[in-house]
């Protein structure tokens, strides 16, 4: 009889381990080895439940004929092409994330719950010269915020880890901006984003 029963019970807690298993399986870290669904992404929240609203589609850009502004049309594999009149906030093709931020599609350099890239600002002067510099932005996976990667900007979300808010806090202005880009792949390793992988 306490065979049979122990029998049971190591039965049941195995079943119960790969079950375990199996459903940890379902979701995986929101990192650069990541691949979401293609298609193309509304909101952050579409990328939070990796569920694009219109899956399996890509963009094309084309000018206005009449105004030459930037248009796009949108079309899958077995669709006729439609102009694209939705909110536009991210694409993925080939399971590669790009953000839509001031007219164009960006690549993260860091990918994670505070992904960063890069923009160029290009200053133009009176005489003709003009200046070209790259500028950092994050984007913040659970808020969907873009803004400019600075101490300021990060310090909401910096507050939500307790631990490294309070050590980033306590060095100096200068080596809050030296340490910036570390402190936030810190922050994305502490505080990883689950993503369904179905």
């Amino acid at each position: 009889m306490w065979v049979r029963i122990m029998r049971f019970i190591v039965l049941f807690i195995l079943f119960a381990g790969s079950f375990t298993l199996f459903a940890q399986n379902e979701n995986a870290p929101f990192n650069s080895k990541f691949r979401l669904k293609n298609g193309i992404y509304t909101s952050n929240k579409e990328i939070l439940n990796n569920d694009p609203r219109y899956p399996d589609y890509t963009l094309e850009l084309y000018s206005h004929p009449l105004f030459g502004e930037a248009k796009f049309n949108y079309y899958s594999d077995d669709s006729i092409k439609k102009p694209y009149t939705d909110r536009l906030f991210a694409l993925v093709k080939n399971g590669i994330l790009v953000i839509y931020f001031r007219n164009e599609f960006r690549r993260l350099v860091v990918t994670g719950p505070v992904s960063i890239f890069f923009t160029e600002i290009t200053t133009s002067y009176a005489n003709g010269y003009s200046h070209t510099e790259d500028k950092m932005y994050y984007f913040d996976l659970k808020t969907g915020n873009i803004d400019k990667l600075n101490p300021g900007n990060l310090k909401e979300i910096f507050m939500r880890d307790h631990f490294l808010f309070t050590a980033y806090s306590k060095s100096s202005d200068s080596r809050k901006k030296r340490t910036l880009y570390a402190t936030v792949i810190k922050y994305n390793q502490r505080n990883p984003i689950l993503i369904s992988t179905e």
